[in-house]
């Protein structure tokens, strides 16, 4: 009864409630779930906007001469 009131729960008050077993970091509970796993990198790399691409390229030409 005393935790269906409609309102919200944060940190030690939730945990003194009972309604969560522990306080800690998303970055915490990331390296303990990633433990033992397999675990990729994916790099992205999107395209260059226009006009980078063409100073890319025009640098480049310049530098042959």
């Amino acid at each position: 009864e005393r935790v269906a009131t409609g309102e919200h729960w944060f940190g030690a008050r939730a945990l003194d409630c009972r309604l969560v077993d522990e306080l800690r970091t998303s970055d915490d509970y990331l390296l303990d779930a990633s433990a033992g796993a397999d675990l990729y990198e994916i790099i992205y790399t999107g395209k260059k906007p226009w006009l980078a691409r063409l100073l890319a390229q025009t640098g480049e030409t310049l530098g042959r001469f």
